[in-house]
């Protein structure tokens, strides 16, 4: 999936990312061994490896929640039994939560002095207000369910109006319910945070679509239609994913050409550079997604350092000396223009301290 591609990209992530869906595996290995034969150490082990979980990416809880959605459709048949269940995965879920803040309050007082936390950041209820929230809710909500983005398929809606149908048509409502149910869960961020959350926190979603698929696999007699829309989603989202990859590794070569003019405008001159502007290399980067293919020459570009301080670290990646203009020299020409931008001649003024390159 793209949205796994693009959350894999972030360097000090992965291998964190990388050991919560490990983690999540085994955890849910663990609770059904309890679900099963009642093994307390089972849930002990459970409910640790679930907070380790949320402790390392908060986007981790609402996949749990679809996968407790996706267990409680295998398992249960009649609504008295998914009361009982649903009052003991609630309770585990309020265990699991309050271990997870005592830890997380221990670890901020202690060890991290920013207490801002991933899914607060984007809570918009109090800010938009209630109308605004909903509206908000509906319209990023359609998005995804028509596909609107190369992140999200129209094949989801497409399953789930299957399933509903075929479930609907067998008269077992628990399933109804619990199918539904599932299929809205990967929209709980945005019903949260009323907001579109960035792509890659939202991998509960080809989770959901494979949930469905598997369900429905197992459940329906048109294995057939079933395998097709598989195979299509697997061809559309490889595609996608590589062509990011592609045009991502098409950025690093530009960055690296940037680099470099850098250095040798440090040389030629013997002054420093300021960059002004941000590269948004649109012209060799034809596909972008929420990170991949994006210049470090263009983010932050609104911040008050400008993209400077992204091209600095960058820089020292490729093992290159950035002699980069100062803060306080940037402020002064942070809003000057140009008639022409790098990487045609004539991008760059010289002035008496440094040279600046005009990136657009």
């Amino acid at each position: 999936s793209p949205i796994f591609v693009e959350q894999l990209s972030f360097t000090l992530q992965s291998i964190p990312i990388s050991f919560g869906f490990l983690f999540m595996a085994i955890s849910f290995l663990l609770f059904d061994k309890y679900d099963n034969c009642n093994r307390k150490i089972s849930l002990i082990l459970h409910i640790l490896l679930s907070v380790t979980c949320f402790g390392l990416y908060q986007a981790f809880i609402p996949l749990y929640i679809s996968i407790i959605i996706f267990y409680l459709l295998l398992k249960v048949d009649s609504f008295n039994i998914l009361i009982k269940k649903t009052i003991k995965l609630i309770g585990i879920f309020i265990i699991i939560f309050i271990v997870y803040y005592i830890l997380s309050y221990i670890v901020k007082s202690n060890i991290i002095t920013d207490n801002t936390t991933y899914i607060e950041s984007f809570i918009r209820w109090k800010e938009l207000g209630i109308t605004s929230s909903i509206f908000h809710i509906g319209y990023y909500s359609i998005k995804t369910l028509i596909g609107y983005s190369y992140y999200h398929l129209l094949s989801f809606s497409i399953l789930f109006i299957i399933g509903i149908y075929n479930l609907i048509k067998e008269k077992n409502m628990v399933k109804v319910f619990l199918y539904l149910i599932l299929a809205i869960s990967p929209f709980f961020l945005i019903i949260i945070s009323a907001s579109e959350t960035f792509y890659r926190a939202q991998f509960s979603y080809p989770f959901v679509l494979l949930f469905m698929i598997l369900y429905l696999i197992n459940k329906l007699n048109i294995k057939k239609i079933l395998y097709v829309i598989t195979i299509l989603i697997i061809i559309r989202q490889s595609i996608f994913s590589f062509l990011l990859l592609y045009y991502d590794y098409v950025r690093y070569n530009d960055d690296i050409k940037l680099a470099n003019y850098i250095v040798d405008l440090n040389k030629k001159y013997e002054k420093k550079v300021i960059l002004v502007g941000a590269f948004h290399n649109n012209k060799n980067v034809k596909i972008k997604g929420e990170t991949l293919g994006h210049s470090f020459a263009s983010w932050d570009y609104n911040s008050e350092y400008g993209v400077n301080n992204r091209m600095i670290s960058f820089m020292k990646t490729q093992n290159l000396t950035p002699n980069i203009g100062s803060l306080d020299e940037y402020r002064p020409i942070r809003n000057d223009i140009n008639n022409v931008y790098y990487p045609q001649n004539g991008c760059y003024k010289i002035y008496d301290k440094y040279v600046v390159i005009y990136l657009r």
